[in-house]
């Protein structure tokens, strides 16, 4: 029995590390949302994401490669 649990435990470990790092990955050609300001470091998938209702700048939609040149290489929260 501990053997199984120990499997189970594993598996789960394995699949929240992967989980974690997919959900940075995005296509070089997909739009992201970004508030333009040198302050923010999240992209935004959608515009109406609740993490940009704080923005006092624009929000700009630029492709993800763009996002990342400018700072903004990390999801938002709320998009998880």
């Amino acid at each position: 029995m501990s053997k199984l649990l120990f499997i189970v435990f594993l598996s789960a470990l394995v699949f929240s590390f992967t989980k974690d790092n997919q959900a940075d990955i995005k296509p070089p050609s997909s739009f992201v949302y970004i508030c333009d300001s040198k302050n923010t470091t999240k992209y935004h998938l959608s515009k109406t994401c609740r993490g940009l209702s704080a923005c006092k700048h624009s929000i700009i939609q630029v492709t993800y490669k763009i996002a990342v040149k400018k700072g903004k290489n990390n999801l938002c929260g709320w998009e998880d």
